[in-house]
């Protein structure tokens, strides 16, 4: 099957949608790629297609979310008056768009640490921002 096979994009879609879901109910070790598989509604067949193993697709998931987010962080750090006010209200619509997967992250997950640690650079921003706006740099 080509990648960018409706198909192949729809399975993986049902693969992660099920495997988010079955994070928020239970711990990842005690998940089965068959659960995943049951629940997205696809032969374990297919869910090798995608993926070789339940890790590689908890990998995949949180890298991708991971990633965005550290981007939207750098954006912020790079940012002056409104425009910052603007990048950290996107950071927050962002986490509010992937609350789901974010509170999985808040659950031990294998090599992802905890809520904080994710959300650690976003507070360092805010932090950041209000520092700027007590202190005018323009004076010195």
């Amino acid at each position: 099957m080509e990648k960018y096979d409706l198909r192949y994009e729809k399975n993986e879609a049902a693969l992660l949608e099920a495997f988010l879901d079955l994070l928020l109910e239970e711990n990842f070790a005690d998940i089965k790629v068959s659960q995943i598989c049951q629940r997205a509604k696809i032969n374990r067949s297919t869910f090798y297609l995608h993926y070789d193993n339940k890790e590689a697709l908890l990998e995949e998931m949180s890298s991708d979310v991971l990633n965005e987010f550290s981007v939207l962080v750098a954006d912020s750090l790079n940012a002056r008056g409104n425009e910052l006010e603007h990048k950290i209200f996107e950071a927050f619509k962002y986490m509010a768009k992937y609350r789901r997967v974010l509170q999985s992250f808040n659950r031990e997950l294998p090599g992802k640490g905890n809520f904080r640690n994710f959300f650690e650079p976003l507070i360092w921003v805010v932090r950041y921002a209000r520092f700027r706006r007590f202190v005018n740099f323009n004076r010195f």
